[in-house]
């Protein structure tokens, strides 16, 4: 598989597990802020800021849920680079390395003479000198 092939797999899974992890942070810092007792406002804010893009620009324009809303642009922008970024790192490249030398082997010194085999391939025996 080529590594251009296998960043934009991982990339792709990266994404997916970050938008998951992010919607479940959104859950998570919503009842936080609920059971503290902020305004309905803020809550509303605070939920609309990190299902997307638009929605946190609009409560960054109007001041709210400033945190809320900068992670999920990062979040957004990370994922949209991320892919780019790794194939632009990435790179292959074909060397051809060549060693010369002798290689000395003993080979056959011990074997008999009289020495016979038999193999067996597909139900037909063979019987050979």
């Amino acid at each position: 598989m080529q590594p251009g092939v296998l960043l934009a797999y991982m990339s792709t899974i990266a994404n997916a597990l970050l938008a998951i992890a992010f919607a479940e942070a959104v859950v998570i810092g919503y009842w936080a802020r609920a059971l503290r007792g902020v305004p309905l406002s803020n809550l509303h804010y605070n939920w609309s800021g990190g299902t997307g893009m638009k929605e946190a620009l609009i409560a960054l324009s109007r001041g709210r849920a400033v945190f809320v809303s900068t992670v999920c642009l990062l979040v957004a922008i990370t994922s949209l680079l991320r892919g780019p970024l790794m194939q632009r790192s990435s790179h292959v490249r074909t060397e051809t390395i060549l060693n010369t030398g002798n290689i000395t082997l003993r080979l056959g010194h011990n074997v008999d003479p009289d020495a016979a085999g038999y193999t067996e391939d597909r139900g037909r025996s063979v019987f050979s000198f």
